[in-house]
């Protein structure tokens, strides 16, 4: 009995007896995040979202709280003009789609071929432009070792889930009675909003996680630094990237009401392929600034390390405070 409690508690065993315990902690995180995510697929339910119609002479007739949208940082002039003018590019042709939009797909080849193009690079632009997750993927890959073929993937993903989650709500919307845009926004402010509180609860979580982890390494004498290269750390931030983008919201809008809904997919996908090209350069940007790091210290295993969990917490502090200012309105407006 006394040997096997002094094997549990020698300090050569400390580290994988924490770490395991870390580990079911992260566990349950991760389903955390799950059903925070689900909640979304009920927010058109929700009182935040959709006031109660009551007489506006009783007392009832209070008007409901408003929820505020996240802060949107400034842009240039000049690429919003830009995305302007490609946008009235796609209206154009969009509107000859709908001169003959009961003809076969397929006799409009010519005219898809043009609104991938342009969508293509009208994402392109929109994502270069504030917002789009470019500083997520910047603070997530500034951290997380990774091989090269992921940042890509990543970048792609979320561009597919922003642009995704669009279509999803507007044919969603489209079969309910009332205003598109109207409904559309407010399941967007909230959908935008939640993405951000999974970001903040997770820098908080890693922040916590990755300082034991090292404070335990440190005390049993170990070179070895926090791996966030697990694939379930990508999770959250996955999960955060599936909020409507405005700008397929608005392709989507206008092509409802052209009823050429099924060419506003097709631009929606191309937006996306487009919106993926910004992030995944912030991605990169990160990662090798990363990568040639830890080549320049593969030789000095401690100083790896302590680099690695510098470059860690900062980058997770950067994270919190960036979600935090970003989404700042909208949490006010809750309480």
């Amino acid at each position: 009995m006394e040997t096997g409690s002094q094997y549990l508690l020698s300090p050569g065993n400390t580290y994988y007896l924490v770490e395991e315990g870390l580990m079911n902690v992260k566990r349950h995180f991760i389903i955390f995040v799950i059903m925070t995510a689900m909640t979304v697929s009920f927010a058109s339910a929700n009182p935040l979202i959709t006031a109660p119609r009551t007489d506006s002479g009783g007392e009832s007739g209070k008007q409901e709280k408003q929820i505020n949208p996240v802060r949107i940082t400034g842009g240039s002039y000049s690429l919003f003009q830009k995305q302007g003018d490609l946008r009235n590019k796609l209206a154009d042709v969009f509107s000859l789609l709908s001169d003959n939009s009961k003809a076969p797909i397929q006799s409009h080849i010519q005219l898809i071929l043009v609104v991938t193009l342009i969508s293509f690079l009208y994402g392109i632009l929109h994502a270069a432009g504030p917002g789009h997750r470019k500083t997520v993927v910047f603070s997530l890959y500034l951290t997380r070792k990774a091989p090269v073929w992921e940042p890509a993937i990543i970048a792609l993903l979320l561009a597919l889930l922003h642009g995704g989650a669009a279509i999803v709500i507007m044919l969603v919307f489209s079969g309910v009675a009332g205003s598109v845009t109207a409904n559309t926004d407010s399941l967007s402010i909230v959908m935008e909003g939640l993405s951000y509180i999974i970001l903040i609860v997770t820098a908080v979580f890693l922040i916590i996680h990755e300082s034991i982890t090292y404070s335990i390494s440190v005390r049993n004498h170990s070179a070895q630094s926090a791996d966030s290269g697990h694939a379930t750390g990508l999770l959250p931030f996955i999960v955060s990237g599936i909020y409507p983008c405005p700008g397929a919201i608005l392709i989507m809008v206008l092509c409802f009401t052209m009823h050429v809904l099924r060419f506003g997919i097709i631009s929606v996908l191309a937006m996306s392929f487009g919106m993926s090209i910004p992030i995944m350069a912030a991605a990169y940007l990160a990662w090798s600034g990363r990568t040639g790091l830890f080549k320049m210290l593969k030789h000095n295993e401690r100083a790896a390390a302590k680099a690695a969990f510098i470059i860690e917490i900062g980058g997770y502090v950067f994270l919190l405070l960036f979600s935090l200012y970003i989404s700042w309105p909208f949490l006010t407006s809750l309480v």
